[in-house]
């Protein structure tokens, strides 16, 4: 649904109950004799004053008013009478006279004297109950016609719902008549009904019985549950967290009382479309559409008669000769059309081994592709595999085939029909109709290992995530599944170490994508490893530069108080530091896999952010010196994982510049890394399901344009002293400067220079003419 919803106007509902009534009541008038009287109850007031005029109109000399208790309203609006000149006109005129046929609209709740002066002894009650009912069936008749039996499907399935009643019947096939109707409009007008729109209901008249059942189980849960909203919300076991917490907060904010409040802002609200009940998907909902998947088959050629005793006995079969033939292309056919199919996102298209006597037994080779369910008008879909060279085929050769399976958006396989399998006269092997015909791979004289060149130069990479990352995307370009690629071997690169020790290199590899040199500077790379090997001790180091000559030193490491989120804190901290360092390897953050320690680096902020709370909470409770002592704590807290830089110039000593340096091990830094890498999973799979263009734009964002810059946004080194980003000297470590700097590129400068690291641009700014002149004046000096 692309335009926006129209909301139903009163006026409109009006003019159509008046269509209605009218001719009913105006025949009445005509047939009735003179002094007459009729009285007609039930009806909203903006109808009643509406059928005044029109029979005043269509039946001219008749008598027709609205009653009311307010003598002014009476004075001002002839179409208003008080119950003493109602009296007046039901009896004759002066002359002894009979009046005209009287029809009186009785407002309901309405109260006034001499009632029984027109009860039903003396007025004819005139029944309306029907003109909802009439209405309804003239409704559904302008209802194009695929659309009215899912239409009665959902008011047979309303029984008792108290949302259901026959005036919201009227008003939800009004409403989508008013937004043109359709498909789409009828499903998002199921607000009037109580329900949540649906904008893929009336798409499906096989699947609408279940979903309407799904829609009343689930609003009469919301609504009648005595759990809180948040149990509520939980208690439906959505998949999709993002939605899970929308609705909650909507549910928060509006209520759960009168479930029309809330569904009505769903379809109303444009930035609310995301909540339409097609979007809903259950962790224990049933199986979704099935799908029939056929006629799968390849390119690969059949041997006809050979002379080639290696081919003799493979006359009729299809062959694939992987180091003469790198590509085959695949077609297969769908029933029905994919966009028909509930929940169904896209294929998979997997190269299977099975081995002899096995029967149906197979393993993945791991080739595979991903095919996004397409929205053309066409039932089959061609595929084309590509570097079967590069696949890890028996070295004997054997029988393979290819398998498509259909998966929903969060990954759970899609229900496929069954289909024929076909089995040759030994009972070797069966064939489902979602598999291609079994093809014989013809093994090579030449070993893989051979076929596989080396690398004529090896790139480098920020981290093993980021060479992940872009072995990942590389493979997404090139139509293959990336979610398999994973380091194949991490070690240091001892060949690689300079003799100044400037430098040392970590090279990882990934299996038949290649290797990353992935520079690590020796200086960071000692810093981390005395935190990484002391986890327990909150160690407080101080660089010191002195005529560009670079010491550290060591002070008391920080004791926190004996606290049980203290415990906890030191706890995570060195389960975090040991995943890190994994053991005997001496790793960095560099070559971490935030992908595994995302529970991990959680479990570390977490713990952090106790800590940071009670620390608070005694500083909040504490008088006197243990107020002191208490702000003591949380400064020292706060700086975990933080060096402090003292610079001091070579012509006055007494000229010092302060600076802090954040190592990647800080709680908060971790946390940022572990969800980038996340981010970056993600948006790496939402690239893979759209557009091919878009990839390459996905990883310049993922790898050049997120960085750790102001994380956290400021350092508190003391209680009147704050610290402000300078820039990353790397994508892990940061440097922070006094908020008084003048010369913050100098400063970045000076350590860049000392701990002997490539100075990088600054992060997000291009270089001015100033910082150039500035530059180019130190190294004159």
């Amino acid at each position: 649904m692309t335009n926006p919803f129209v909301e139903l106007d009163e006026q409109r509902l009006t003019a159509e109950l008046e269509a209605v009534l009218l001719p009913r009541l105006a025949g009445l008038l005509r047939g009735r004799a003179p002094g007459h009287c009729m009285r007609v109850a039930d009806l909203d007031l903006n109808l009643m004053l509406a059928l005044t005029d029109a029979l005043r109109r269509d039946v001219p000399g008749a008598l027709v008013h609205v009653l009311t208790d307010r003598t002014d309203l009476a004075r001002s609006d002839d179409r208003y009478v008080t119950s003493t000149k109602l009296v007046e006109l039901r009896n004759p005129d002066e002359a002894s006279n009979l009046r005209h046929a009287l029809l009186v609209f009785l407002p309901s709740n309405l109260r006034t004297s001499a009632e029984d002066s027109f009860g039903v002894a003396t007025f004819e009650e005139i029944p309306v109950t029907g003109a909802y009912d009439e209405l309804l069936q003239r409704l559904q008749n302008r209802i194009p016609t695929p659309l009215q039996a899912t239409v009665r499907i959902l008011f047979d399935q309303l029984g008792t719902w108290f949302a259901g009643h026959i005036e919201a019947r009227v008003r939800f096939l009004l409403t989508a008549i008013v937004n043109s109707v359709d498909h789409e409009t009828l499903g998002a007008a199921l607000f009037e009904l109580g329900l949540v729109p649906d904008l893929r209901l009336f798409s499906d008249q096989a699947r609408a019985l279940g979903r309407i059942q799904q829609n009343l189980k689930t609003v009469t849960a919301l609504t009648t549950s005595d759990l809180s909203v948040r149990g509520r919300v939980l208690d439906l076991n959505l998949v999709d967290r993002t939605l899970q917490r929308r609705l909650m907060q909507m549910l928060l904010d509006m209520g759960t009382a009168d479930p029309r409040r809330w569904t009505r802002q769903i379809i109303l609200d444009r930035k609310n479309w995301e909540l339409t009940f097609d979007k809903w998907r259950f962790a224990d909902e049933g199986n979704p559409d099935r799908i029939s998947i056929c006629a799968v088959k390849t390119d690969l050629p059949v041997v006809r008669e050979e002379t080639d005793t290696q081919l003799q006995g493979l006359v009729g079969q299809q062959v694939l000769t992987p180091q003469t033939r790198r590509k085959l292309t695949l077609t297969f056919q769908v029933d029905p059309h994919p966009s028909q199919v509930a929940g169904l996102d896209y294929f998979t298209v997997q190269l299977m081994t099975r081995e002899a006597g096995t029967g149906n037994s197979s393993t993945p080779l791991g080739l595979s592709k991903r095919v996004k369910a397409w929205k053309a008008k066409r039932t089959t879909c061609t595929v084309t595999l590509d570097k079967l060279n590069r696949v890890a085929f028996p070295e004997e050769g054997g029988w393979c085939f290819l398998r498509v399976l259909p998966w929903t958006t969060q990954g759970d396989p899609v229900p496929t029909e069954p289909g024929r399998s076909q089995t040759d006269d030994d009972g070797f092997v069966t064939t489902p109709s979602n598999e291609s015909e079994p093809f014989f791979v013809i093994p090579s004289n030449t070993d893989f290992e051979e076929e596989e060149r080396p690398q004529r130069a090896i790139p480098r990479a920020d981290s093993v995530q980021h060479a992940r990352l872009r072995v990942q995307f590389k493979v997404a370009r090139e139509g293959r599944d990336p979610s398999a690629i994973r380091p194949d071997a991490l070690v240091w690169d001892e060949q690689q170490k300079s003799r100044s020790r400037v430098r040392d290199m970590l090279r990882v590899t990934f299996r038949g994508e290649g290797s990353f040199n992935i520079p690590v500077v020796h200086s960071l790379q000692q810093l981390e490893a005395q935190y990484l090997t002391r986890p327990t001790e909150l160690l407080q180091l101080e660089l010191c530069i002195e005529n560009g000559r670079l010491s550290t030193r060591e002070r008391a490491p920080v004791t926190l108080p004996d606290l049980a989120s203290s415990r906890h804190f030191l706890a995570a901290r060195s389960e975090y530091f040991a995943a890190v360092r994994s053991g005997e390897d001496e790793l960095v953050s560099q070559a971490a896999d935030y992908d595994s320690l995302q529970e991990r680096c959680m479990r570390y902020a977490e713990a952090y952010r106790d800590l940071l709370r009670d620390l608070y909470a005694r500083l909040e409770a504490g008088v006197g010196k243990e107020r002191t002592q208490a702000l003591q704590e949380i400064l020292h807290a706060l700086l975990i994982d933080t060096l402090g830089i003292r610079i001091a110039h070579a012509r006055n000593r007494h000229q010092v510049r302060q600076a802090a340096l954040l190592s990647p091990l800080h709680p908060i830094r971790s946390l940022w890394f572990a969800t980038w890498t996340a981010v970056g999973q993600r948006w790496l799979g939402a690239a893979c399901n759209g557009p091919s263009e878009y990839i390459s734009l996905v990883e310049e964002a993922i790898l050049r344009r997120l960085a750790p810059l102001n994380i956290p946004p400021t350092l508190i080194r003391t209680v009147d002293t704050v610290y402000i980003p300078v820039d990353n000297l790397s994508p892990f470590w940061a440097l922070y400067a006094e908020a008084t700097e003048e010369d913050v590129r100098g400063l970045f400068s000076e350590v860049c220079s000392a701990l002997q690291v490539a100075e990088p641009a600054l992060s997000g700014a291009a270089v001015t003419g100033e910082a150039l002149a500035t530059r180019f004046e130190r190294y004159l000096k």
